[in-house]
Parts: structure tokens; sequence; C-alpha cells
């Protein structure tokens, strides 16, 4: 939910239905553009994690 792009389609989801709908978020777009964002959220997330999961190597042989 942090993530840049999924904020942003909470945020026309918000601009365009608001948030009262009593039930679901309604969000603006279709279903594949929907789960290409979220594909690219977590991509974006793994490839984070990735580089820290590879920093901590790196500093923990440095250490050495």
């Amino acid at each position: 939910i942090n993530h840049p792009l999924f904020a942003s389609l909470l945020e026309k989801a918000n601009e365009e239905f608001g948030f009262d709908q009593g039930g679901p978020i309604t969000i603006p777009c279709d279903i594949a553009f929907f789960e290409h964002i979220m594909l690219l959220v977590n991509l974006t997330i793994n490839l984070t994690l990735m580089h820290q999961s590879h920093e901590c190597v790196v500093n923990h042989f440095l250490m050495i």
C-alpha cells in the first residue's frame, strides 16, 4: 500500500468514486492494468529486498 504506483491508483479511486462506497474500493482501471501495476509493485519490492540482502552479505564480508 505504500508503493507510489498503488498509492496513485488509490488516489484516483478516491477522486473518482470516493471511499464512502459502503463496500470494496472501486479502482478506476481494467483488470489487466491493475494486474500489471501489481506485477510492477511486486517486482520493485522483490528487487529492493534482493538489493538489501546483497548489501548485508557484502557488509558482512567487508567486516571480516
